[in-house]
């Protein structure tokens, strides 16, 4: 294997870095930092969205269940009103017999 190796490197001309000499080369270092950096922002930038997209759908459902609750408010006082308005013409009827 060795010797495939050190055969296409003899025939492009091109030696292989050390790899003590990559680990301290402050320019791969530094790539890997910002690399670093990079992947770090991006891992932040997916956990907000996936928080403002939880929070989107805790919106929608809470919305959800104020419109059903006015619902039932809004039949619950027609329904109160029409009890009262029986209510009252009951009254009517009795005072006027």
């Amino acid at each position: 294997m060795t010797d495939m190796l050190s055969a296409s490197n003899m025939s492009t001309g091109v030696i292989p870095p050390h790899p003590t000499t990559q680990a301290n080369d402050p320019y791969q270092i530094q790539a890997r930092l910002l690399q670093e950096r990079i992947d770090k922002h991006h891992a932040n930038k997916e956990r907000q969205q996936e928080r403002v997209n939880e929070r989107i759908i805790l919106d929608k459902l809470m919305l959800q269940a104020y419109y059903e609750r006015l619902d039932r408010l809004a039949t619950y006082n027609a329904q109160a009103q029409l009890v009262s308005a029986q209510a009252e013409q009951g009254t009517v009827l009795d005072i006027g017999v």
